[in-house]
C-alpha cells in the first residue's frame, strides 16, 4: 500500500483484521485523519469486505450514520494471471451531506484503482 496509494499504512489482512492509512507522512496511524477500515470478510484472491468508518474530513451528520457503509471488493479471474477487480459500496444514507460523501468516494475510488493499475504496467 505504501508504494500504491499512501505513505503511512498498517494492514492485518484477515477476516477481523484491519487496514489503517494516513496520506500525511508527518502524521501517525493514530491521527484523527487516518482512514481505519475493519476487514469484515477476506477470502484470498476472491473477496475483501471493508467497513468504511468516515473520519473527521466528513460532515458529522454522515459520520453519525455510517454504520452500514461498506466497500465490497471482488477479484474475478479473467485469464491466466489476470483478474478483474469489482468495487461496490453499500450502506449510503440520503441528503446533501451524503451526496457529497458519495461524490468524494466516486472520485477517490476511481483514483485509487487507476493508481493500482499503474503498479502493474
Amino acid at each position: 500500500m505504501k508504494n500504491w496509494i499512501t505513505p503511512v499504512a498498517h494492514i492485518q489482512l484477515k477476516t477481523g483484521g484491519y487496514i489503517i492509512t494516513n496520506y500525511d507522512t508527518a502524521m501517525s496511524l493514530t491521527d484523527s485523519n487516518c482512514i481505519k477500515l475493519p476487514i469484515l470478510s477476506f477470502i484470498d484472491n476472491e473477496l475483501l469486505v471493508l467497513k468504511v468508518n468516515l473520519n473527521s474530513n466528513f460532515a458529522q451528520s454522515v459520520r453519525n450514520d455510517d454504520g452500514q457503509l461498506q466497500e465490497i471488493i471482488q477479484f474475478k479471474e479473467t485469464g491466466k494471471n489476470k483478474r478483474k477487480i469489482i468495487s461496490s459500496m453499500t450502506g449510503w444514507g440520503t441528503g446533501n451531506d451524503w451526496d457529497k460523501t458519495y461524490d468524494f468516494f466516486t472520485k477517490g475510488n476511481e483514483w485509487t484503482y487507476r493508481e493500482l493499475l499503474k503498479q502493474y504496467h
